[in-house]
């Protein structure tokens, strides 16, 4: 058991580090990158294939997790070579077939799309944008026209293509030109099933909480908090935000992370005290690894709906950013934990020396990117509101 485990934490201590050196570079590592996960991918194989060939409903969360996982990134890593995307420029009153790929090279697309007007929403007195929108016919080869409005965070589906209000420009005379970002990703479905496998599983390794009695209130704390927050963040976003932040996602996404941060924030604490300690047992970080478990159980829904709300928005569900970069390394650290408890391998504090080391990475994500001209440069989490 503990060698299983024992394997399971080198394999994500290898993805995290390579995750790490690409937070810090930008640089994907090459090859060492891919092999990286694709070690992770095979113990995560491995492990699946014990866990249904002994099924054990009450390890029902943690099955999930690691099915969802495994799609998200087999389908992922293979979708990326099919993926197609183009620009598309189109000015009021006129219709157009014609795309540029990221080559600028022209291309026929099977649908065309008549601008009839764009509307422009702005913020007084500082007339910055709301919101905007396209107004469109849309004209297919093997569907009759039909009438869409497009705007940021609401694409619409045509013809196994999913197109997006990216930008405008003014082109005087009181017009715009519309552009529109057209993508198709022919695995997209098998991405989103193992996004939802994972919200499940995460749901459920909630509430897998050990120790006192009073601890298993934690999950319900966790509820509760992500209520609360969820709710002061929709009052948040009736404020003057950019048209990227005006999401469906805005509110819970964050809500999750404001309550992952505070548990795993609690958790680190803890661990200081313990290490201050001359000798910690594994049976007194029973209090963290439940704060632990609960805090990476939100930080992963609060990730998941962070991908959706980008593909609605951007046209794409990761992007290596390098705020997601960085929670991707967050996240693996606290994985990592997780499994270096639940193997029981290791001195007590050892373990605390890692959660300390998954805190810091977590300020990296927070705030500490902010810092990294990589992520000035490059970064579309750098708002300007």
């Amino acid at each position: 058991m503990r060698k299983k485990y024992s394997t399971a934490v080198l394999a994500i201590t290898a993805a995290t580090l390579m995750t790490l050196i690409k937070g810090l570079t930008n640089m994907n590592c090459g090859w060492l990158f891919v092999v990286a996960y694709l070690w992770m991918g095979l113990i995560i194989t491995e492990t699946l294939v014990k866990q249904f060939k002994h099924w054990r409903w009450k390890k029902m969360g943690a099955t999930l997790s690691h099915l969802g996982l495994l799609l998200v990134l087999t389908s992922a890593f293979i979708g990326q070579n099919y993926i197609k995307r183009v620009k598309i420029y189109c000015a009021e009153g006129q219709t157009t077939w014609q795309a540029l790929d990221d080559s600028n090279r022209v291309m026929m697309m099977p649908f065309g799309i008549k601008l009839n007007r764009f509307e422009l929403e702005e913020y007084l007195p500082e007339h910055t944008p709301r919101q905007y929108r396209s107004h469109l016919t849309i004209t297919s080869e093997n569907n009759p026209d039909r009438q869409e409005a497009i705007e940021v965070n609401h694409p619409c589906k045509v013809d196994g293509w999913l197109l997006y209000q990216y930008s405008y420009e003014t082109i005087g005379n009181g017009k715009f030109l519309s552009v529109f970002e057209a993508i198709s990703d022919p695995w997209l479905s098998a991405v989103y099933v193992g996004f939802f496998l994972l919200m499940a599983g995460a749901l459920l390794m909630l509430f897998n909480m050990k120790g006192e009695t009073w601890q298993h209130w934690l999950p319900t704390i966790a509820i509760v908090g992500f209520g609360i927050a969820t709710f002061s963040m929709e009052t948040l976003q009736q404020e003057h935000l950019m048209p990227a932040l005006q999401s469906r996602w805005f509110a819970p996404h964050i809500a999750a992370y404001i309550v992952a941060y505070t548990m795993l924030g609690v958790a680190t604490a803890i661990a200081i005290v313990l290490m201050l300690r001359k000798s910690p047992t594994l049976r007194q970080l029973y209090i963290t690894d439940n704060l632990v478990n609960a805090g990476l159980a939100l930080m992963t829904l609060g990730m998941l709906m962070g991908a959706l709300w980008a593909k609605e928005a951007w046209g794409h569900y990761w992007n290596w950013d390098p705020k997601e970069t960085w929670a991707a390394t967050t996240w693996l650290g606290y994985l990592m934990y997780i499994h270096l408890r639940i193997g029981k391998s290791g001195n007590p504090k050892w373990a605390c020396l890692l959660l300390i080391f998954c805190f810091i990475l977590l300020q990296m994500c927070w705030w500490g990117i902010n810092y990294l001209p990589t992520a000035q440069a490059t970064s579309l989490h750098t708002y300007n509101l």
